[in-house]
Protein backbone atom coordinates (compact mmCIF):
# COMPACT_ATOMS: atom_id res chain seq x y z
CA UNK A 1 0.00 0.00 0.00
CA UNK A 2 2.76 2.36 0.77
CA UNK A 3 4.54 2.05 -2.65
CA UNK A 4 0.99 2.43 -4.54
CA UNK A 5 0.47 5.72 -2.31
CA UNK A 6 3.96 6.97 -3.30
CA UNK A 7 3.24 6.28 -7.23
CA UNK A 8 -0.04 8.06 -7.31
CA UNK A 9 1.79 11.02 -5.36
CA UNK A 10 4.49 10.84 -7.70
CA UNK A 11 2.62 10.80 -10.86
CA UNK A 12 0.21 13.60 -9.67
CA UNK A 13 0.56 17.36 -10.91
CA UNK A 14 2.26 15.65 -13.95
CA UNK A 15 -1.13 15.79 -16.19
CA UNK A 16 -1.30 11.91 -16.74
CA UNK A 17 -3.84 10.32 -15.41
CA UNK A 18 -2.63 6.30 -13.57
CA UNK A 19 -3.90 3.33 -12.36
CA UNK A 20 -1.86 1.22 -10.27
CA UNK A 21 -2.71 -2.23 -9.68
CA UNK A 22 -0.40 -4.79 -7.66
CA UNK A 23 0.82 -7.99 -9.30
CA UNK A 24 2.85 -11.03 -8.68
CA UNK A 25 5.90 -11.31 -10.85
CA UNK A 26 5.04 -14.70 -12.22
CA UNK A 27 1.64 -13.04 -13.16
CA UNK A 28 3.27 -9.66 -14.78
CA UNK A 29 3.30 -10.71 -18.27
CA UNK A 30 -0.29 -12.31 -18.09
CA UNK A 31 -1.64 -9.05 -16.88
CA UNK A 32 0.05 -6.58 -19.35
CA UNK A 33 -1.53 -8.50 -22.05
CA UNK A 34 -4.92 -8.82 -20.22
CA UNK A 35 -5.03 -5.37 -20.04
CA UNK A 36 -3.49 -4.11 -23.42
CA UNK A 37 -5.98 -6.55 -25.39
CA UNK A 38 -9.11 -5.12 -23.06
CA UNK A 39 -11.13 -2.64 -24.59
CA UNK A 40 -10.63 1.03 -23.82
CA UNK A 41 -6.84 0.01 -23.05
CA UNK A 42 -4.34 2.77 -21.75
CA UNK A 43 -1.87 4.99 -23.87
CA UNK A 44 1.03 2.97 -21.95
CA UNK A 45 1.78 0.36 -19.06
CA UNK A 46 4.23 1.28 -16.93
CA UNK A 47 6.03 -1.71 -14.89
CA UNK A 48 7.53 -0.37 -11.42
CA UNK A 49 10.28 -2.15 -10.34
CA UNK A 50 14.46 -3.57 -10.98
CA UNK A 51 15.56 -4.94 -14.03
CA UNK A 52 14.01 -8.82 -13.46
CA UNK A 53 10.82 -6.76 -13.24
CA UNK A 54 11.97 -5.01 -16.70
CA UNK A 55 12.64 -8.43 -18.03
CA UNK A 56 9.86 -9.83 -17.90
CA UNK A 57 7.79 -7.07 -18.63
CA UNK A 58 9.69 -6.97 -22.17
CA UNK A 59 9.14 -10.13 -22.79
CA UNK A 60 5.73 -8.95 -22.78
CA UNK A 61 6.30 -6.19 -24.80
CA UNK A 62 8.62 -7.07 -27.73
CA UNK A 63 7.38 -7.84 -31.26
CA UNK A 64 3.58 -6.26 -30.14
CA UNK A 65 2.71 -2.61 -30.22
CA UNK A 66 2.44 -2.38 -26.68
CA UNK A 67 3.96 1.01 -25.04
CA UNK A 68 5.95 0.11 -21.84
CA UNK A 69 7.44 2.18 -19.84
CA UNK A 70 10.01 2.18 -16.85
CA UNK A 71 9.32 3.27 -12.87
CA UNK A 72 12.52 2.77 -11.57
CA UNK A 73 11.97 1.13 -7.72
CA UNK A 74 15.09 -1.54 -8.05
CA UNK A 75 18.15 -2.11 -6.67
CA UNK A 76 20.19 -1.25 -9.61
CA UNK A 77 17.94 -0.17 -11.81
CA UNK A 78 20.69 -0.39 -15.08
CA UNK A 79 18.26 -0.39 -17.97
CA UNK A 80 16.19 2.39 -16.57
CA UNK A 81 19.65 4.54 -15.76
CA UNK A 82 21.05 3.59 -19.99
CA UNK A 83 17.84 5.02 -21.23
CA UNK A 84 18.52 8.43 -18.72
CA UNK A 85 15.53 7.74 -16.77
CA UNK A 86 15.80 9.66 -13.17
CA UNK A 87 15.85 7.07 -10.79
CA UNK A 88 14.52 9.24 -8.35
CA UNK A 89 10.33 8.79 -7.88
CA UNK A 90 9.18 11.92 -9.27
CA UNK A 91 11.64 12.87 -11.80
CA UNK A 92 11.16 9.29 -12.94
CA UNK A 93 7.08 10.23 -13.16
CA UNK A 94 7.64 13.66 -14.74
CA UNK A 95 9.97 11.77 -17.40
CA UNK A 96 7.28 9.37 -18.40
CA UNK A 97 4.35 12.35 -18.56
CA UNK A 98 6.24 13.54 -21.32
CA UNK A 99 5.40 10.74 -23.52
CA UNK A 100 8.35 10.18 -25.54
CA UNK A 101 8.31 7.24 -27.00
CA UNK A 102 11.77 4.98 -28.42
CA UNK A 103 12.22 2.12 -29.87
CA UNK A 104 15.18 -0.26 -28.19
CA UNK A 105 16.62 -3.53 -28.82
CA UNK A 106 15.91 -6.83 -26.67
CA UNK A 107 17.89 -9.69 -26.96
CA UNK A 108 16.95 -12.96 -26.37
CA UNK A 109 18.68 -16.73 -25.37
CA UNK A 110 16.77 -19.84 -25.28
CA UNK A 111 13.18 -18.56 -25.94
CA UNK A 112 13.77 -15.93 -23.13
CA UNK A 113 13.82 -11.85 -23.47
CA UNK A 114 16.23 -10.11 -21.91
CA UNK A 115 17.23 -6.43 -21.77
CA UNK A 116 20.30 -5.99 -20.08
CA UNK A 117 22.63 -9.05 -20.53
CA UNK A 118 23.08 -12.90 -20.74
CA UNK A 119 25.89 -14.44 -18.90
CA UNK A 120 27.65 -17.81 -18.37
CA UNK A 121 29.80 -18.81 -15.86
CA UNK A 122 30.51 -17.22 -12.49
CA UNK A 123 27.93 -14.21 -13.04
CA UNK A 124 24.82 -16.45 -13.17
CA UNK A 125 25.94 -19.09 -10.80
CA UNK A 126 26.79 -15.87 -8.49
CA UNK A 127 23.38 -15.06 -8.75
CA UNK A 128 21.58 -18.28 -8.28
CA UNK A 129 23.65 -18.33 -5.05
CA UNK A 130 22.31 -14.91 -3.77
CA UNK A 131 18.75 -15.51 -4.44
CA UNK A 132 19.01 -18.61 -2.41
CA UNK A 133 20.51 -16.64 0.46
CA UNK A 134 17.92 -14.19 0.52
CA UNK A 135 15.41 -16.80 0.31
CA UNK A 136 16.85 -19.10 3.24
CA UNK A 137 17.85 -15.99 5.23
CA UNK A 138 16.26 -12.73 4.62
CA UNK A 139 18.85 -10.60 3.50
CA UNK A 140 19.01 -7.84 0.88
CA UNK A 141 21.04 -8.53 -2.29
CA UNK A 142 23.85 -5.60 -0.99
CA UNK A 143 24.67 -8.45 1.80
CA UNK A 144 24.26 -11.61 0.04
CA UNK A 145 25.94 -10.39 -2.81
CA UNK A 146 29.73 -11.21 -1.33
CA UNK A 147 29.07 -14.55 0.30
CA UNK A 148 27.72 -16.00 -2.68
CA UNK A 149 30.63 -14.82 -4.43
CA UNK A 150 33.02 -16.20 -2.26
CA UNK A 151 30.86 -19.51 -2.66
CA UNK A 152 31.10 -19.71 -6.23
CA UNK A 153 34.87 -18.33 -6.19
CA UNK A 154 35.65 -21.46 -4.21
CA UNK A 155 33.97 -23.60 -6.32
CA UNK A 156 35.73 -21.59 -9.50
CA UNK A 157 33.64 -23.49 -12.76
CA UNK A 158 35.97 -23.17 -16.21
CA UNK A 159 33.66 -24.10 -19.33
CA UNK A 160 34.55 -25.16 -22.30
CA UNK A 161 32.65 -23.66 -25.53
CA UNK A 162 32.91 -22.43 -28.95
CA UNK A 163 32.34 -19.17 -29.66
CA UNK A 164 30.84 -18.34 -33.59
CA UNK A 165 29.04 -16.13 -35.27
CA UNK A 166 27.33 -15.79 -38.42
CA UNK A 167 30.11 -13.11 -39.23
CA UNK A 168 33.37 -14.66 -40.63
CA UNK A 169 33.10 -18.04 -39.24
CA UNK A 170 33.56 -20.60 -42.15
CA UNK A 171 30.60 -23.82 -41.67
CA UNK A 172 31.33 -25.66 -38.30
CA UNK A 173 33.64 -23.35 -37.56
CA UNK A 174 34.70 -21.07 -34.61
CA UNK A 175 36.85 -20.08 -31.14
CA UNK A 176 37.73 -22.78 -29.14
CA UNK A 177 37.98 -21.22 -25.43
CA UNK A 178 37.46 -22.40 -22.01
CA UNK A 179 36.44 -19.07 -19.38
CA UNK A 180 34.86 -18.89 -16.40
CA UNK A 181 32.76 -16.04 -17.40
CA UNK A 182 31.30 -15.28 -20.97
CA UNK A 183 28.79 -11.77 -21.10
CA UNK A 184 26.62 -11.09 -24.01
CA UNK A 185 25.14 -7.38 -23.14
CA UNK A 186 22.32 -5.75 -25.00
CA UNK A 187 24.20 -3.12 -27.33
CA UNK A 188 27.94 -1.17 -26.68
CA UNK A 189 29.09 -1.10 -23.39
CA UNK A 190 31.32 2.27 -22.45
CA UNK A 191 34.38 1.13 -20.29
CA UNK A 192 34.44 2.66 -17.21
CA UNK A 193 37.34 1.81 -13.67
CA UNK A 194 36.06 -1.26 -13.08
CA UNK A 195 34.67 -2.80 -16.64
CA UNK A 196 31.88 -1.92 -19.13
CA UNK A 197 29.04 0.19 -16.92
CA UNK A 198 27.15 1.67 -19.32
CA UNK A 199 25.35 1.68 -22.59
CA UNK A 200 26.11 4.17 -25.13
CA UNK A 201 23.14 3.01 -27.23
CA UNK A 202 19.77 0.85 -27.33
CA UNK A 203 18.86 0.88 -30.78
CA UNK A 204 21.71 -0.46 -32.75
CA UNK A 205 20.94 -3.84 -33.36
CA UNK A 206 24.27 -5.10 -32.05
CA UNK A 207 25.38 -7.17 -29.05
CA UNK A 208 28.60 -6.91 -27.77
CA UNK A 209 30.44 -10.70 -26.14
CA UNK A 210 33.51 -10.46 -23.65
CA UNK A 211 34.89 -13.42 -22.52
CA UNK A 212 37.08 -13.28 -19.60
CA UNK A 213 40.43 -14.19 -20.69
CA UNK A 214 42.06 -15.59 -17.26
CA UNK A 215 41.45 -19.17 -16.07
CA UNK A 216 42.10 -18.64 -12.28
CA UNK A 217 40.15 -16.94 -9.28
CA UNK A 218 42.64 -14.98 -8.29
CA UNK A 219 42.60 -13.60 -12.01
CA UNK A 220 39.15 -13.00 -11.95
CA UNK A 221 38.88 -11.40 -9.11
CA UNK A 222 42.11 -8.64 -10.00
Amino acid sequence: DGEKAAIEDAFAGTGVEVEVSMTRPDRLADTMRRIWSAPGRPAAIVVAGGDGTVNAAAGAAAGTDLVLGVLPMGTFNHFAKDLGIPTDLHGAAAALAERREQQVDVGEVNGRVFVNNSALGVYPEMVAARDRLREDRGWGKVRAVPVAAWRVLRSFPVHRLVLSSDAGDAPGGGRPLRTPFVFVGNGSYADGPGGPVTRTALDTGRLEVLVAGVRSRWGLVR
